[in-house]
């Protein structure tokens, strides 16, 4: 499959991600090589019941070059860290809602990079459910910049 195809259809990346975690337990370098060929910033991230903004867990390069970010400088923050001012809390109870229904959820949304500018997005984002157990419920996203 061609990085072109995951891009249209989330669907078949969620397919790509559960070949890799269902088969083995992945190395890094096995999910960089997955991931750094998706040609969209990509964030994966666990949600938590202390906190009500995601745990990122995983970002490929192209989500670092978005946001100015290294990829060490952003695992274990929660996906607060992208948000500001103009950030639509409304969208984002949007997306939680539509995760947990089990639906892809596609959203607008003014994020931040490191250094405080504003970045437009469309964040494409679904519930990664590898296992039926909460416990390793995952959320991947797209954050497709907006001109």
């Amino acid at each position: 499959m061609t990085s072109p195809q995951l891009m249209s259809d989330p669907r078949s990346l969620l397919e790509a991600t559960f070949d890799v975690f269902r088969n083995k337990t992945p190395s890094m370098q096995m999910i960089d090589r997955i991931y750094d060929n998706v040609p969209a910033p990509l964030i994966i991230t666990k949600p938590s019941l202390q906190n009500r903004w995601p745990r990122i867990v995983y970002v490929n390069r192209h989500f670092c070059d978005l946001y100015a970010y290294s990829r060490e400088g952003l695992i274990k923050w929660t996906t607060k860290i992208f948000s500001g001012d103009k950030t639509d809390l409304s969208t984002i109870a949007e997306m939680r809602n539509e995760i947990r229904a089990d639906r892809i959820c596609r959203v607008p949304m003014i994020t931040y990079n490191s250094e405080g500018r504003e970045q437009k997005v469309r964040i494409e984002i679904s519930r990664l459910a590898l296992d039926p157990s909460p416990a390793v419920d995952l959320w991947i996203a797209l954050h497709i910049p907006m001109d």
